[in-house]
Order: structure tokens, then C-alpha cells, then sequence
């Protein structure tokens, strides 16, 4: 039907506006959903052949929202943490002080050299020792027992002529965190016989001045003398009250200011000559550290947890985050805190920000047309987001945009961000900037808001998208089935088809060896097992590679599956999951709910939480196969359901119609009328085979790809994706 019709608008070329296309295809689209669980993957050749290409559009100009430079949340409390960062650049660099007047330099740093920052708050002293190289190795051991926003490093400290290497644990908001902390630790069967019963103890932000000098040499004298005497000191870097640099000694890290009162009291003991007071809790500094943690000691700076403001900054673009995936950075960098943790926030101008985004959302290989759809699209989200994580704009995961820095950006979306600089998508029913949700692909069809969040907005309309451009240059997969019974995929490549069986099915052969048989069509997750060269193999499923258009996600086991929905579902399952299947669809074929066990609903916020609540799907644009929901035809005519409980299965041998050999093994594999083949099991296990990378809502990054491609431009293919919108320039 589908194909008539769109021989039929080919030859009579009929012209018809962008709504009655589109309601055409809807129409036809929906009429073949109800035979197919998902919408017709033809939808894309009718929408490039029936589209009639608009003409260029002019330049409209309006009132916009300005940005000139963008706060980017590399770490920060609501997104990724972080319990330190290490900084450096191939160039010179300024660590300074950001105030409200402005950034205040404070000290240079060489060409490629780094400084780790971290926040100067409570930490454990775990265990030390006159060995470096027994300090490291405690230090690498107790990683394994920390949690992801906790570290382990290693700072020197020289007492009474005697260079000692403390392994110290951080950073943590409170004394109750760090005691908490403490006592799991020391609970961990691993880490007491590293600490060798060492008292672990509590270190804090409180410290003691023994006065400020005005070089560091000065300053470096006086902490030798404390040194000499079994005091531990560190110098610090302040402003005087006429906020000029100063050089401070500083001893003691105590937990509350309380306990100020013994260290003053060991250290006036020791060095007399000197007047101790507490340090202002409110003043901005850097209290160094040197930190052997790694191959080279580095210098590490621990700053103020009460709003201070570390501004780190560079003439030249490439500013190195070593846990930021080594990524380098354009702006500079500023470091504080945000709800007590550590956050790293990198200020640039707004359009070089755009430059990372659009190529790391799209890459420098599209089409230029659908490079600055991107672009435009990105900069009107960006503007759309205001101050969201209040000390930053936006964050550089795909939470907002993708946002991978400097050394990601590619010529062709540089190009793409400077010719449309300015320009935004704005709703022409009220004037206002719309906020353009995107996603990688659409699976041929993008989705509504209602049937992903629960609540529409008018500008998201679901229209077909020609995605399928994503599986090109993509292996083609057999799902095989091994001489020992086990099933997997094998890339095509690596087998020799080789005629039929007598069921009909697909025989071939290995022509490698050390072939990996995986779970999924692809080459992530860990393979099922090898074969050599010469292996028979039955194929009974060809598709292609793992894409953002076409996916199939791991076998579940009913009991892991179980386990999951009750770990991120809004209620449990009300008992072991023996079923699984969609309830209802959305307009676009997303999946608005699933149902359990033939009447529970699985209850989840809203409808694209499925993806999680499922373990990590790639959309809700899918199909559930139920390994076992397999009906038999028996003798007499008689059909049993595997999944109503026929636990066992019996084939008959020779010519006795009573007398069978019992069916086992993980699979089994059965062949229907038509010579179709389906793996099946005895027990319940699932799979989801799906459409589509992302919730689907507005643009389709691939859908655009492939209009660029036939000769849309940039405005049309924003207005083909979002309903009654302009780009507009500012």
C-alpha cells in the first residue's frame, strides 16, 4: 500500500503544502502501525521523494536574548563531582583571586606545568611513613575502597629534619561526613592492615597564622623554624588588607576552632618568639601543599570552602582537566564551590563555546546545512537555560549539551556557528525563544512531549524523519546458532554462507579464527564465547550493526530484569516477573506504558523513564520478545504456550507416538510455517529491539543529515522539525 502510494504521488507529481504531506504520511504511517508493532521504517524514502525543497529565506532581525559569555559546569554538585582537579596548559598561566571588582592575579604558573586545587575542608590522615614509596602504595590500595567523589593522595611533611609522606583522604563537607567515612573504612577488612593500626584522625579547615611577610623567602624561614622544632607548617597566599599579596605561615588543621587551643599551645611551647592567632575564616587563600600522589610531585592549593572564587586563566585556548577525561578548554577556569562540594566552572564567550557543541552533538562530517541547524539550535537552548545551576548556565553533559572543549572542535562546525552567529528559533505565535529539545535519532519518527515527559508544548510535533541514513556503512550481523547449542551474533564478514538445512534454515561457516561471538550486534559487552575457523553454524537472524537508528539490547534473565525494574521503578513488582509487554503507545509508536505479568502496570515519572527503569535502553521506540511466550502445535491440533507452563517439552523419536526424549539447554530454536526462525527458551528471558537514540522530541540530528542532503537548508529544516517557529537574528 505504502509503496503504491508513493508511486502514485511520483507520477502524477502532485504538490502539496508541508501539512497535507505530512498528515498523508501520518495517516498511512498509522494504518500500518496497527499491523506492525513499530511504524514503517519507508517513512523517510516517502518523505524525501513527496518534499518539495522551499526557497531560501531572508534574514529577519529581532529583540533576542544576549549572551556574551557562558558559565559551563565541568563539576559541580548536581551533576558530576569531583574531589580535586589538576590544570595546566602549554602556555603560561595566572592563578588569581575573582572578586566582584574583578580578577586579582595572584601568581604564575610555567608552560605545562600542573596544579591540583581542592577545597580546604575536613579530610582524613590515614597513614604515614618515612617511605614514599610505602605511602604510594597504601594510597593506591585504599582506592579500591573509595567512593567515586573521594581520593586518596599523598603530601609531604617534614618534621624535626625527617621528610614524612602522609596518606590523606578527602574532602568531605563536615566532621560527620569524614567521621562516617572513617568508620566504613575501617570496617573494610582490606583496609585495616593497611593502615597497620595507625590512629586515623579527623583533619579540618581551622588553622593558625604565625604572621604574613611580604616575600615568600621570609616567609619560607619562618616555616623551616617551625619545621626544625616537630611543627607542622605550610605557607599560604592572602592579600594584606590593601590587597596586596602577602606570604603566610599557617600550622595546625583542626577540626573545630576549640581545638586551636592545643595546637597554639604545642606550638608556643616549641617557638615562643612568635604570636599565633586564628585565621579569618572568611579570607580567600591558597594553602599549598606539595603532592606526590603521582609519577611527579606537583604542587597542590587547597582554597576557602566559604565563596571563595580561584580564577585560573591563560592567553592562549587549551586549558588541561586531567579528570575531566584530559580534555582541554577555551576561557578560563574558575574554581569555588556549589552546596558545600568542589565546582569547576569554565567561562568563555558564548559562540567559541558553540563551536565544541555543535561538533561534539553532531560532528564535522554532516552536511553543512544541517550543521548550523545545529547550531542555531544549540545556541537558543544554551540562552534558554538562564542560570540553571545557579553558578553556571548550562553543564557540559548530554543532561544539556554535549560539550567536550577545545580539542573536539571541527573546521566545518566552527564554519556552521560563525554564519548563523546571532541567530536563534523563535516561536512566532508569542515571540519568544522556544527551548529546541533534540536527539541523535528519531528511529523514523519524532515524538511528542506528551508521550516522553507526560505534558505537551506546542512548538514539538511529531513528524516523520528519514534516520535510517545511520545504519549506512554499518556491518551486517548473524544471529547464529553454535554446535554446542549457544546463540549469539557474528559480524558478516567473518562467515561463509553455506546452503540450507532441512528445516530451511541458514547454514555457514567460519572462515577466521578466534572469531568472538557477542550478545549483542555489536562489539561492546564481553563475548559469549569463541569460534575457530571451519565451525558450522545455523543462522537464524540477519540485521544490522548496533546504530542510532536500529538497536537490539542484551538478554535479560527474568530474575535480573525483576531486579532492575524494582531498583529504579516507582513501586515493585507484585512478584517474580513471569510477562512483559507494551501496553500503550504514543503517537510516534514511544511507548507510554508496559505492562507485567498481564495486568501491572510498571509505574514510572513519566513515559521515557522507561529507557532506565530497562536497563539503559537507547529509546522507547521498541518491541519486547519474551523468549518463552512460544505456542506449540501438538498432535490432534492441541496448542500449549511454553510461558503458561509447559516447563516441559518432550520430542518424539523414531516412529512411537508415546515415547520421547525430554527437551533441554539454555535455547531452543523453532521454525514457523512460513520457514521463520525465532530463538526461545523454556525459562522467561527478554529482549528489547528498538528504533532511535534519545527521546526523539524536535530535531533529529540524523533526520537532519539527511534533509541537508537533499538540498534543505537550515531554516527549513528547523521549521520542518519544530511547529510555527522563525530563526530570527538578534
Amino acid at each position: 500500500m505504502l509503496l503504491k502510494q508513493w508511486r502514485f504521488y511520483q507520477s502524477m507529481n502532485i504538490k502539496k503544502n508541508d501539512e497535507d504531506r505530512e498528515a498523508d504520511i501520518r495517516d498511512m504511517t498509522m494504518r500500518r502501525s496497527r499491523i506492525y508493532p513499530f511504524f514503517l521504517v519507508f517513512l523517510s524514502a516517502l518523505l524525501i521523494t513527496t518534499m518539495i525543497l522551499p526557497a531560501k529565506q531572508g534574514t529577519v532581525y529581532a529583540a533576542t536574548p544576549k549572551l556574551d559569555y557562558i558559565r559551563v559546569a565541568l563539576f559541580i554538585q548536581t551533576r558530576d563531582m569531583a574531589p580535586s582537579v589538576t590544570l595546566s596548559i602549554a602556555a603560561p598561566a595566572s592563578i588569581g583571586l575573582r572578586a566582584p571588582e574583578g580578577v586579582r592575579n595572584w601568581l604564575t604558573v610555567d608552560s605545562g606545568m600542573s596544579v591540583r586545587f581542592s577545597v580546604d575542608q575536613y579530610r582524613l590522615l590515614m597513614y604515614e611513613s618515612d617511605s614514599l614509596e610505602a605511602a604510594r602504595a597504601v594510597s593506591a590500595q585504599l582506592s579500591s575502597a573509595l567512593a567515586a567523589r573521594e581520593r586518596a593522595y599523598v603530601f609531604r611533611s617534614e618534621r624535626s629534619g625527617q621528610v614524612f609522606y602522609q596518606v590523606v583522604v578527602g574532602h568531605f563537607t563536615n566532621q560527620q561526613e569524614a567521621s562516617a567515612v572513617r568508620d566504613r573504612l575501617l570496617a573494610n577488612a582490606a583496609v585495616q592492615p593497611l593502615v597497620n593500626g595507625s590512629a586515623i584522625q579527623v583533619l579540618g579547615p581551622y588553622h593558625l597564622t604565625a604572621g604574613s611577610y611580604i616575600t615568600e623567602d621570609e616567609a619560607r624561614a619562618v616555616q623551616q623554624l617551625y619545621q626544625a622544632h616537630g611543627i607542622h607548617a605550610e605557607i599560604v597566599y592572602h592579600e594584606s588588607a590593601d590587597q596586596q599579596l602577602v606570604y603566610s605561615v599557617w600550622i595546625g588543621e583542626a577540626v573545630t576552632p576549640d581545638q586551636l587551643n592545643d595546637v597554639m599551645n604545642q606550638a608556643l611551647s616549641a617557638v615562643p618568639d612568635f604570636t599565633l592567632s586564628i585565621v579569618d575564616s572568611s579570607l580567600p587563600y591558597l594553602y599549598r601543599k606539595t603532592d606526590y600522589s603521582d609519577a611527579t610531585p606537583i604542587t597542590h592549593y587547597l582554597y576557602n570552602a566559604n565563596n571563595q572564587k580561584v580564577w585560573y586563566s591563560a592567553a592562549a585556548p587549551g586549558i588541561k582537566v586531567a579528570e575531566r577525561y584530559g580534555r582541554t578548554y577555551r576561557g578560563s577556569m574558575e574554581l569555588t564551590t556549589y552546596n558545600g562540594r568542589l565546582a569547576l566552572i569554565n567561562e568563555l564567550p558564548f559562540e567559541q563555546y558553540l563551536y565544541a557543541v555543535v561538533s561534539n552533538e553532531m560532528g564535522g562530517s554532516f552536511p553543512l546545512e544541517a550543521l548550523k541547524a545545529q547550531a542555531v539550535a544549540a545556541r537558543t537552548f544554551a540562552l534558554q537555560q538562564g542560570m540553571r545551576y545557579g553558578i553556571a548556565h548550562i553543564s557540559d553533559t548530554t543532561y544539556d549539551q554535549a560539550y567536550y572543549g577545545y580539542g573536539t572542535e571541527a573546521a566545518a562546525a566552527i564554519q556552521a556557528v560563525d554564519a548563523t552567529a546571532s541567530e536563534v528559533v523563535m516561536s512566532t505565535k508569542d515571540q519568544k525563544l522556544i527551548t529546541p529539545y533534540y536527539s541523535s535519532n528519531a528511529g523514523g519518527f519524532t515524538s511528542e512531549t506528551a508521550e516522553v515527559w507526560g505534558t505537551p508544548l506546542s512548538y514539538i510535533h511529531s513528524v516523520p524523519s528519514p534516520d535510517e541514513v545511520a545504519e549506512q556503512g554499518r556491518y551486517t550481523w548473524y544471529r547464529v546458532v553454535l554446535p554446542n547449542g549457544k546463540v549469539g551474533y557474528v559480524r558478516q564478514d567473518l562467515v561463509m554462507l553455506s546452503g540450507t538445512n532441512k528445516a530451511g534454515l541458514q547454514l555457514a561457516y567460519v572462515i577466521e579464527n578466534n572469531v568472538n561471538v557477542r550478545p549483542t550486534p555489536d562489539t561492546t559487552g564481553t563475548p559469549i564465547t569463541q569460534v575457530s575457523k571451519g565451525d558450522p553454524l545455523v543462522v537464524v537472524e540477519t540485521v544490522k550493526e548496533t546504530n542510532a537508528y536500529s538497536w537490539i539490547s542484551q538478554l535479560w534473565r527474568a530474575d535480573a530484569l525483576a531486579t532492575r525494574i524494582n531498583q529504579y521503578a516507582r513501586s515493585s513488582l507484585n512478584g517474580p516477573l513471569q510477562s512483559l509487554q507494551v501496553g500503550e503507545r504514543g503517537i510516534s509508536g514511544r511507548v507510554k506504558t508496559v505492562i507485567a505479568n498481564g495486568s501491572q502496570q510498571i509505574d514510572v515519572s513519566y513515559p521515557d523513564a522507561y529507557r532506565t527503569v530497562m536497563g539503559g535502553l537507547r529509546s522507547t521506540r521498541f518491541d519486547i520478545e519474551q523468549t518463552n511466550d512460544l505456542t506449540i502445535l501438538g498432535a490432534g491440533g492441541k496448542q500449549v504456550n511454553v510461558r503458561n507452563g509447559a516447563t516441559e517439552l518432550y520430542v518424539l523419536t523414531g516412529s512411537s507416538a508415546t515415547s520421547g526424549e525430554q527437551l533441554t539447554g539454555d535455547y531452543l530454536i523453532a521454525v514457523n510455517q512460513a520457514g521463520k526462525a525465532r530463538v526461545g527458551s523454556l525459562d522467561a528471558q527478554f529482549r528489547f529491539v528498538g528504533r532511535g537514540y534519545g527521546h526523539g522530541l524536535g530535531m533529529s540530528q540524523y533526520g537532519a543529515k539527511a534533509l541537508a542532503d537533499i538540498g534543505y537548508d537550515y531554516k527549513r529544516i528547523l521549521q520542518y522539525y519544530y511547529k510555527d517557529v522563525q530563526v530570527v537574528k538578534g
